[in-house]
């Protein structure tokens, strides 16, 4: 396999592609979609470029299989993960601790500052494309958290491309799960007859109070999704917002209706391991 090289090199290539049909929507005046395609095919791909290279060799070599679409977990237990982006938070942890809770913390690299070897939770990458190669925050990651290459990983502002390159570029770099898609169903995505090795666990909760933001909440309550049965329930808050959020509603919602809180990890060990 080629030595992966991610590079944050302007994708000049694409750019130059989308342009004629930029320049015919702006001599049309349609100024949503002139918008639409300067945002995703311009901006965005002058910020990242996947390494297609690599990729297409990782690709290459998983096992054919007679799979015609993307594999759904089909979950009988009612299921909880609450998780947090960003940075790690002390009151969160004691909170837990008093209550018998858990949860996952998606840390950014650039903001760790203190060894986190001895502390006792589930702690994950939250990969910042604008920021650096995701090798490179792995590395730093590690260095802070002290373990093998992090199992699951959420994109920081939930910047999204296409699935096949978000999901092939984060296994490639040994991630087993992603949690940056909304949504109510954990499934492997199906290329071409080959499944992923990386599950997609969506988020449906989280502490957003508008659709307009990055992260939005896919029922227009949150009991809505317990009282419903939905499994898993994934809750996405920032320790940053706590003081306006209503982060503890989580946790009381999972006991009233009989949820299992669990973390990123060990909804993998249980319930994606193998399958």
């Amino acid at each position: 396999m080629k030595k992966n090289q991610t590079s944050l090199r302007p994708n000049f290539r694409t750019v130059t592609k989308a342009l004629p049909y930029l320049i015919k929507l702006i001599l049309k005046r349609d100024r949503l979609m002139a918008s639409y395609q300067i945002k995703n095919h311009i901006l965005e791909r002058l910020r990242f470029d996947f390494p297609k290279d690599s990729m297409r060799d990782f690709f290459d070599k998983l096992p054919d299989t007679n799979e015609v679409g993307n594999k759904y977990l089909e979950l009988d237990k009612k299921i909880a993960i609450m998780t947090y982006d960003d940075v790690f938070d002390e009151e969160i942890l004691d909170y837990e601790k008093k209550i018998g809770g858990s949860s996952t913390f998606f840390l950014l690299s650039y903001m760790l500052k203190n060894n986190m070897e001895n502390i006792n939770s589930d702690l994950q990458i939250h990969f910042d494309k604008r920021y650096s190669l995701l090798e490179d925050q792995i590395k730093t990651f590690r260095n802070f958290v002290g373990k093998s290459p992090p199992l699951a990983n959420r994109n920081h502002t939930l910047w999204w491309g296409y699935n096949q390159y978000e999901m092939m570029y984060l296994a490639l770099n040994g991630i087993k799960i992603d949690s940056t898609l909304p949504g109510t169903k954990p499934f492997r995505l199906c290329v071409e007859g080959k499944l992923l090795p990386i599950w997609e666990v969506p988020f449906n909760v989280c502490d957003s109070k508008s659709v307009f933001s990055a992260p939005y909440n896919t029922a227009s309550k949150m009991e809505s999704l317990f009282s419903k049965n939905v499994s898993p329930v994934v809750g996405v808050f920032h320790p940053q917002s706590k003081t306006d959020s209503k982060w503890k509603d989580f946790y009381d919602l999972s006991k009233k209706h009989d949820y299992k809180l669990m973390t990123m990890a060990d909804f993998y060990k249980f319930f994606l391991k193998g399958k």
